[in-house]
Order: structure tokens, then C-alpha cells, then sequence
């Protein structure tokens, strides 16, 4: 990773890119599947399997799993820029789920649902990104979608506390 190169990619592709493309279309399903879609993503982002992660999330919001990506989007919203600390979302996460949905048979339980949210999707991206050392990013699409939209609501009271003693010093003045 560390000769990688970042390359920055803009949601819309440019006119010469997009002749680029046509021209590689027979050669990858993948290229003309971004070329032809309509979902509103960006070329990137439709490479990156934002549209069916974004499904992901939302036909479970109610679950654990979804209670977990939403802790996440919402810790991010909230201010905490440094990657989620698997304490973090553990203990947040419970302030999102649903209690008439909590102790149902057969929800899975946080560590479950947690290898679930980190699953790649379509073998591109995750709703959480692990980040090393038992930590966590949420895919950026989710956060921008959701801010997008307006579909936010405010973080919830009971996550502030748990935000105010699990996030890293160095979150403290964003959150503030």
C-alpha cells in the first residue's frame, strides 16, 4: 500500500473520459453498467458499489447491523473524524436500535453484525471500511447521501455521552 498512489476521482466524468470508457465498455460489464446507470451516483461512486451499499443500509435499518452503520454516520455527523473504535460503536450502536427489535430470535449480536457490515459489497466497497487496530470508517457515500437528502435526523440525546467519553482527544473540539 504504501507505493499506492491516490488518484482523486470527480463524481461526474469529464467528456473525453466518457469516450474512454465507451471505447473499454465490451471489454468490462462493469465500465458500461457505470456508463448506463441512472441511480444518481457518480462514475466512482457506481464502481465502488455505493448504490447497493446504500440499499444494504437501509433494508436493515432496524437490525443490529443497521444500528451499527447508523452509529457510525451519525458519530461522523457528530464531529469524530478519527476512525470508530470498535468500543465506540459498540457502545453507541444501542442508542439506534430499535427495543422492540433488540432481543429478537435470531438478530445476530454486535460482533456478528459488525463482520456483516464490513462485508464487501458486489467486491468493491463496505458500509464500514476496517481501518486496522479494531477500527472503522463509514463508506463516505452513506454520510453524503444522507446529508444530501436531508434525511438526517438529529444525533440522538442518548449518543452524546457515550460520543463525549469514547471518542479520541482529538475529536474533542470538532464534537464540540
Amino acid at each position: 500500500m504504501g507505493r499506492a498512489r491516490v488518484i482523486p476521482l470527480s463524481r461526474a466524468i469529464t467528456p473525453a473520459e466518457r469516450h474512454r470508457a465507451q471505447q473499454r465498455r465490451t471489454a468490462d460489464p462493469r465500465i458500461a453498467a457505470a456508463l448506463d446507470q441512472h441511480t444518481g451516483a457518480g462514475f466512482a461512486e457506481f464502481l465502488a458499489a455505493a448504490p447497493p451499499i446504500l440499499r444494504r443500509w437501509q433494508s436493515v435499518h432496524d437490525s443490529t447491523g443497521g444500528a451499527i452503520i447508523t452509529a457510525a454516520v451519525d458519530a461522523r455527523r457528530a464531529g469524530v473524524l478519527s476512525p470508530l473504535p470498535r468500543d465506540l460503536l459498540q457502545a453507541l450502536h444501542a442508542c439506534y436500535l430499535d427495543p422492540r427489535h433488540a432481543h429478537l430470535p435470531g438478530e445476530p449480536g454486535f460482533g456478528d453484525a459488525l463482520t456483516w457490515a464490513t462485508q464487501p459489497v458486489r467486491g468493491a466497497s463496505s458500509c464500514l471500511a476496517p481501518m486496522g487496530g479494531e477500527t472503522y470508517e463509514p463508506f463516505d457515500y452513506l454520510l453524503e447521501h444522507v446529508q444530501a437528502t436531508g434525511s438526517a435526523r438529529p444525533v440522538p440525546p442518548a449518543a452524546w455521552p457515550v460520543l463525549l467519553t469514547c471518542a479520541a482527544p482529538a475529536d474533542m473540539s470538532s464534537l464540540a
